[in-house]
């Protein structure tokens, strides 16, 4: 709308939310896991690693 200049900058905004919400959701899961392991009181991470 207000040239090509501020549309790049648009899409590489979306980009960097975009990314930045795939890496939070990615550690958040892995947060979770980890402590559903802990919780459980069964040492699978052992017999994992």
């Amino acid at each position: 709308m207000f040239g090509n200049g501020l549309d790049i900058v648009a899409l590489l905004a979306w980009v960097a939310v975009a990314a930045a919400a795939a890496i939070a959701a990615v550690v958040l899961i892995k947060a979770i896991i980890r402590l559903w392991r802990r919780a459980s009181g069964r040492n699978r991470s052992d017999a994992d690693r």
